[in-house]
This record gives C-alpha cells, sequence and structure tokens, in this order.
C-alpha cells in the first residue's frame, strides 16, 4: 500500500470530513515516527560497510540514520566513548577502540588504519513519505499499524471515544510485528502483519 492509500483509508476511517489535509499527513507521519521508535525487526535496520582510504578522518552518518546499533571496525566492536577523549586518539593511527557523535558524523579513536573495514549497523528512519506514490517497507507489510496509529492521534485532537480501540490496534499491530521477526529472523522469512484492522468499528 502506498502512502496515497493509506491516507485515503485513513481519511474514510476518521469520517471527519471537515478535516484539512495538512493534519492527516501530520498524523499519519507522528504515526510512523511512533512505531519507528518501538520496531525492532531487520527490515528497519541499516548496514553499511564502509573502506577506510587514505584520506580518512570521520564516517558520515547516513542520510536516514536514526539510531545506533553497533559500530565496528575489522568485526571488531569499537565503544562509545566522550568527545576529548575520541579527538585526541583520532590523532594517530591505530586499533580502534572508541567512538563519538559529532554533528553529522562520527569520529573514531584511534583512526583506523587505510584498507580497514568499518561497519554500522543502525535503525533506519522510514517517515519520508512524501508524493502518493511513495512507499517503504512499513507501508507494504504494516499499513494497519500506520493507519491505527493516526486514528490514535485523531481521536486525541477529537476527543473520540473509539481512542482506547485504536491505541490497543497500534500496540498489537507493533507486538505481532516485532514477535513474527523474532522467529523468522534466523530464516529471512517474509514479514506480513499478523491481524486484520477493521474500518467499521463506529458510524
Amino acid at each position: 500500500m502506498n502512502y496515497g492509500e493509506i491516507l485515503d483509508i485513513f481519511a474514510k476511517t476518521l469520517k471527519r470530513n471537515m478535516t484539512p489535509p495538512a493534519m492527516y499527513k501530520a498524523w499519519v507521519e507522528q504515526s510512523i515516527q511512533s512505531a519507528q521508535r518501538l520496531i525492532i525487526v531487520p527490515a528497519a535496520e541499516g548496514l553499511l560497510h564502509i573502506d577506510v582510504g587514505p584520506a580518512f578522518g570521520a564516517l558520515d552518518i547516513p542520510n536516514d540514520y536514526l539510531r545506533l546499533i553497533s559500530l565496528q571496525v575489522d568485526g571488531k566492536e569499537v565503544r562509545r566513548s566522550d568527545v576529548t577523549t575520541v579527538k585526541s586518539l583520532s590523532q594517530t593511527v591505530g586499533v580502534p577502540r572508541y567512538f563519538v557523535r559529532e554533528g553529522a558524523q562520527f569520529l573514531i579513536g584511534p583512526k583506523p588504519s587505510e584498507n580497514s573495514v568499518i561497519t554500522i549497523n543502525y535503525g533506519r528512519n522510514f517517515s519520508n513519505l512524501v508524493d502518493p506514490s511513495d512507499s517503504n517497507w512499513l507501508t507494504d507489510i504494516g499499513s494497519d499499524i500506520i493507519i491505527a496509529g493516526a486514528m490514535v492521534n485523531a481521536c486525541r485532537y477529537y476527543l473520540d471515544q473509539r481512542l482506547n480501540l485504536f491505541q490497543d490496534q497500534f500496540v498489537k499491530g507493533i507486538a505481532d510485528l516485532n514477535n513474527q521477526a523474532a522467529y523468522d529472523e534466523l530464516s529471512n522469512a517474509q514479514l506480513g502483519s499478523a491481524y486484520s484492522f477493521a474500518f467499521d468499528e463506529h458510524d
């Protein structure tokens, strides 16, 4: 399901014809942002391998970065530390031990040697939906979660009595997705939402 289809079903479920389109979009975006803080499945993660060149200074943070899961150099995990310590160590080349985020980069100290491989595993931001045809893995397999979360936001705004219903559906959808991922992670099975979303609970 794409972004436009989600907005359409959300509007039909809410049944508030005077709601401005911008509010529909804001509630959907808030729903996705809430979901991505709670979802812990492989599809929500990014994995990058960066070859260290002779001019390496720092590691640029990916554009879709949300949170760090792990940072490794040549297969060995590097621990987070403070800016002063890492900046001092990063002036020399050696076996990397620490890292710190500074702006849009990760500094690593000591600096990894040329031809080392940096591996960053991170949670991805997947809320960047703009055009009606836009989609991502969550819109494809968890559109019901997005709609339920958007309905929670709308029900709070309108003091709608369906708030608890959609809150429960949002929480259950997240739990089902995470539980399914826990079972399927080793087999690389395709994830899908584990329940059906009801659109006709209230007139």
